[in-house]
């Protein structure tokens, strides 16, 4: 009853309210609301295999969707698991009642036998923003756009949300070539039923990851270690390229970021040369996001505003290709 007064009356302070209640009757219960449990999932069809879960592209209704089935290897005894399950319970409860454009919806959880926890949410065709840029390059600072715009709603929710995993594969592509930010919460749901058989951190992946993580400064992602991977997402999607690519493991990544060192200006920026006006002033800002000292980064709400801007010179012919 609570998640559905959620989904669709509340908004604002009184669904944050509400929200922190469905969360405490969650936790006390065990159990998550029986209407996020859904059923009739068939035709699963393997597609990829990522960090955190296997996908499969399904039928649900009359439509597609996608599973994300997250793989258990190990999930402790006793109370150590239950705390681990009200865990998820509460990511998979907020990943819920996210209602953006530009954020993944979460259409519920598929339980079987042989997948213990599915996550299923629509099916995207356009596929990982990497793929998609690669074949329609013009439409980079209307995907980043898009990608700051979901960011910018989590972190000006009450209190603020944080993603916690940003990177390239994380970013997908509507069927109106908008980017779509999904997995949110997804490597700490997997770190949680991994932690006690692996060495996750559950603080992110490696070559996006700030320096005050790897330094031990911080003990949990935040919204300024969201903004600097943010900003090495931005510099992969514009350059197709791996930051670090020189590195040939990730275990090497950590020292280099340490000392300060970023990914090199790309020769392109999207469609924009990194010379151009809109090229410089993109460079710029992803040097003010992924700043050593993270209290030099600006908020969510300053770099929504310099890509707002960006995108509306470009678009009236304002900045042009010096390339």
């Amino acid at each position: 009853m609570f998640s559905q007064v959620l989904d669709k009356y509340l908004d604002g302070i009184g669904r944050g309210d509400l929200l922190k209640l469905l969360l405490r009757v969650v936790e006390a219960s065990n159990r998550l609301p029986s209407q996020l449990l859904i059923t009739g999932v068939t035709d699963m069809t393997y597609q990829d295999k990522g960090g955190e879960a296997t996908i499969f592209k399904c039928r649900y209704g009359d439509r597609d969707v996608a599973a994300r089935v997250i793989r258990v290897e190990s999930t402790g005894e006793g109370e150590e698991t239950t705390r681990s399950l009200q865990k998820i319970q509460r990511e998979i409860i907020t990943h819920r009642q996210l209602k953006n454009r530009n954020i993944l919806e979460l259409l519920g959880i598929f339980k079987s036998d042989q997948h213990p926890l599915t996550i299923i949410t629509p099916w995207m065709e356009n596929g990982e923003a990497s793929k998609y840029l690669k074949t329609h390059p013009e439409n980079f600072i209307v995907v980043v756009r898009g990608l700051c715009a979901a960011i910018r709603f989590l972190h000006c929710c009450k209190p603020p949300i944080v993603h916690g995993d940003i990177k390239p594969s994380n970013v997908l592509i509507d069927e109106h070539g908008e980017a779509v930010l999904s997995d949110f919460g997804l490597t700490r749901i997997r770190h949680e039923l991994t932690r006690t058989g692996t060495q996750s951190t559950g603080l992110g992946t490696w070559r996006y990851l700030a320096p005050e993580v790897f330094l031990g400064q911080v003990l949990r992602a935040n919204v300024t270690t969201d903004i600097y991977s943010l900003a090495v997402t931005i510099w992969a999607l514009a350059s197709s390229e791996l930051p670090f690519a020189h590195l040939p493991n990730d275990f090497l990544v950590p020292s280099r970021v340490e000392r300060g060192e970023r990914p090199p200006m790309p020769t392109m920026i999207g469609t924009f040369h990194s010379q151009s006006e809109a090229g410089k002033l993109i460079w710029g800002l992803l040097e003010e996001m992924w700043h050593q000292d993270p209290n030099n980064r600006p908020p969510m709400t300053l770099v929504k505003e310099k890509i707002d801007s960006i995108e509306r010179s470009w678009s009236h012919g304002q900045m042009f290709d010096e390339g």
